[in-house]
């Protein structure tokens, strides 16, 4: 499957997005975004079956925004 570029974030805040997607869209490796889950700085996924983890579109965006805001 190819890649996504990271402009294509979906704005449907109820949109559900994978794990490569949220570290795109926040300019972040997929270790990182997988480490910030395990230390609670985000949240646990939603299970869509056992190989499948998604989160809305809407949280990764307020999450990026409360980073953002956290960084100045």
């Amino acid at each position: 499957m190819p890649k996504r570029p990271a402009e294509y974030f979906p704005h449907d805040p109820d949109a559900f997005v994978r794990a490569s997607d949220c570290a795109r869209f926040l300019s972040i490796g997929l270790s990182t975004w997988w480490g910030w889950v395990q230390q609670g700085k985000v949240e646990r996924p939603k299970k869509l079956g056992p190989k499948t983890s998604v989160w809305k579109a809407g949280y990764v965006r307020s999450l990026q925004d409360s980073l953002l805001t956290d960084a100045c």
